[in-house]
């Protein structure tokens, strides 16, 4: 993220591994989430990235004990974490979809809080921007390590490959072994896929990876194809290389959604969310065929077999590819 650009980023206490003070002296956890934190490059190069970690207790009280539909009593949890320093800085971080969603009226409760009551208690309202230009990090944090670290496992980042004990329940027997299979078989995707686009689109755009990561401009429609690629074109194209290249940086949107995180968090293969992901993986095979490069489906499907349903009527990952996404 550094390498990125990106200024800060707001994470889970969970995901601070150790904090130290101006005078160097590392400690351990628990860390204040009241200020944010410098994490340093770990290039030795002095660059750097502003952590805020966010109160875990008051984003549970929301997104699971509807906190958010009083605005009296969001604000409470908010003030009640304020000491003597009118500068701290109190935040939560929930899904968005927490707010008049999984908890109905949420999203009323939070707009009367920030617009009304909040100006009642003289509460100042502010973003993590706003805040950093007047309070700039003074202590350093550092995070867990290993294999990465999220909001919505504690293993990890176990949920997006493996039965890990996370979901959001099923039967009593049920598990999440299907992961595995699921992972494995979309990376082979997403590897001849990769393949394929590198191959084809260096002839034909100037800088394909960057065009690939530019090219969120297209799918939020922020600009059109044709102007798209008349920027990242390596040269002047004729209709049918227009035609090659839009379907390449399709491809590559497809083998992206095929990770969207919806995919692995649910209880079994068969819901509609992974659904969707196989979907993107359709998409993605036909992609290739159409682009005229070997596709391994046989080998995708055959991986896709060992990913088992919990419910004996759905089968298997490979049932679930061939009689709906595909």
């Amino acid at each position: 993220m550094i390498d990125e650009g990106v200024g800060f980023t707001i994470l889970a206490p969970s995901q601070a591994s150790r904090w130290r003070t101006p005078e160097g002296h590392w400690q351990t956890p628990p860390i204040d989430p009241r200020v944010p934190y410098r994490y340093l490059h770990p290039d030795g190069s002095g660059r750097t990235i502003t952590l805020f970690f966010y109160n875990g207790e008051i984003a549970r009280r929301i997104a699971f004990e509807g906190a958010g539909r009083d605005a009296g009593g969001f604000l409470d949890l908010f003030e009640s974490q304020v000491l003597y320093d009118q500068n701290d800085l109190v935040h939560a971080a929930t899904d968005g979809e927490t707010y008049g969603h999984h908890q109905v009226f949420s999203d009323l409760g939070l707009a009367y809080a920030l617009f009304v009551e909040a100006e009642r208690r003289r509460l100042s309202v502010t973003n993590y921007a706003s805040h950093l230009a007047g309070h700039p990090a003074t202590l350093e944090a550092d995070v867990v390590g290993g294999e990465g670290s999220s909001w919505s496992c504690a293993h990890g980042v176990g949920r997006w490959c493996r039965d890990c004990g996370c979901s959001t329940g099923g039967e009593a027997a049920w598990n999440q072994e299907w992961r595995g299979p699921l992972r494995e078989g979309l990376d082979l995707l997403r590897d001849v896929a990769d393949e394929a686009f590198e191959r084809s689109a260096g002839d034909l755009l100037r800088d394909p990876w960057a065009a690939r990561d530019d090219y969120v401009r297209v799918v939020i429609g922020e600009t059109g194809r044709e102007a798209f690629l008349a920027e990242h074109q390596s040269r002047p194209l004729d209709g049918e290389q227009r035609e090659t290249a839009a379907s390449l940086l399709k491809m590559q949107e497809h083998a992206l959604a095929m990770y969207t995180s919806c995919g692995w968090f649910f209880n079994d293969i068969g819901g509609i969310e992974t659904v969707q992901v196989l979907r993107y993986a359709a998409a993605v095979v036909d992609l290739l065929k159409q682009l005229d490069h070997p596709v391994p489906e046989r080998d995708f499907v055959a991986i896709l077999e060992q990913a088992k349903s919990n419910d004996p009527e759905v089968g298997t990952g490979a049932d679930v590819y061939l009689r709906i996404a595909r």
